[in-house]
């Protein structure tokens, strides 16, 4: 029915308007969007123009949503400033979680290339020249979304070699380096990321 359609497509409206704009939510939204996106041929051959209006506005408070919350991961990372050492080098707390959470967004990037679409990426001055290598082909998606990615993990990069520092002996120091990298580099290369970064990543 209409009202049940429009019912429908005013929920994601009304979930992402009350929601706290925290990361951890970012992916619920990602599905909603998604799925609106998916079916969309569907919606406009359906259903009247009232209700293709409400299931746009949707997606677009779902964009919004999603935006804010993804700048507020990015802020939450630069700011964390955590000074307890890891015993033995080990793998930081903060590089499992940071790279749990961009390898769960990695899965989304397409949907994350037309939501992020309009906003700037990071300026590729702010990123090592290794950086520029990465994959652009039919088969990946746009290279503002990898240079995104590149980013966030620059950011862990950069917090990881302060954590390093905290550490008295030098040694160890380095091993918390390398094992934190290494961490890094096998989650990119076993996930999505290593298609949005390339092969040269």
């Amino acid at each position: 029915s209409k009202d049940g359609a429009m019912i429908l497509f005013s929920f994601p409206e009304i979930v992402a308007k009350n929601s706290k704009k925290s990361p951890e939510k970012v992916f619920r939204m990602l599905d909603m969007y998604n799925s609106i996106v998916e079916h969309w041929t569907e919606i406009e051959t359906t259903f009247e123009s009232a209700i293709r209006s409400q299931a746009m506005t949707s997606l677009v408070k779902l964009g919004e949503f999603i935006r804010m919350a993804l700048a507020e991961f990015e802020t939450a990372l630069q700011k964390e400033s955590s000074k307890t050492t890891v015993a033995g080098g080990g793998i930081h707390a903060l590089t499992i979680d940071t790279m749990n959470y961009i390898i769960l967004l990695a899965d989304y990037s397409y949907v994350l290339s037309d939501i992020l679409g309009e906003s700037p990426p990071p300026a590729k001055s702010s990123l090592p020249e290794s950086y520029f290598g990465m994959a652009d082909s039919d088969e990946s998606p746009a290279p503002a979304i990898s240079l995104r990615f590149a980013w966030l993990i620059l950011i862990l990069l950069c917090k990881l070699d302060g954590k390093a520092k905290h550490y008295k002996d030098v040694s160890l120091a380095y091993l918390f380096l390398a094992n934190n990298l290494r961490y890094i580099v096998v989650k990119v290369r076993s996930s999505n990321l290593k298609y949005l970064l390339g092969e040269n990543w």
